[in-house]
């Protein structure tokens, strides 16, 4: 009895030890790096200037962040984007969006394109659900 319960104490303290590790390593924007990304989107989208972007996951590792995007245009439609930006100074710079109307909006099928073309992109970053 007493050997179950240190096995189980040990498995409770090596689980919660790697979920620690995981979520410092992955974290959210913070309200002025949301405005930050925003202020970039805007920038890049700059002839939508009628555009809202709302942003729904915003996933950090260091100068990494990922992106669901869902630009509100003036009739309320929404598209959900996937987004890859990276922070260079104090600036957040876009890298990799998914077009919408593309069959490759899949979130896998851009980690790898991400992944492919950045090869330094954190892989936990898109390990978000």
């Amino acid at each position: 009895m007493k050997q179950n319960f240190q096995f189980i104490l040990v498995c409770f303290l090596v689980l919660g030890a790697i979920t620690l590790g995981q979520s410092a390593n992955s974290k959210s924007l913070t309200a002025a790096e949301r405005k930050a990304v925003v202020k970039a989107l805007h920038t890049y989208f700059a002839e939508e200037k009628e555009w809202k972007f709302v942003v729904r996951v915003a996933n950090r590792i260091d100068n990494w962040a990922l992106l669901k995007v869902r630009p509100q245009k003036p009739n309320n439609q929404y598209e959900t984007m996937l987004i890859l930006v990276k922070k260079s100074g104090k600036i957040w710079e876009i890298l990799e969006i998914a077009d919408p109307t593309s069959e490759e909006l899949g979130e896998d099928s851009f980690a790898a394109t991400c992944k492919k073309m950045h090869p330094k992109v954190p892989t936990l970053l898109f390990q978000y659900k």
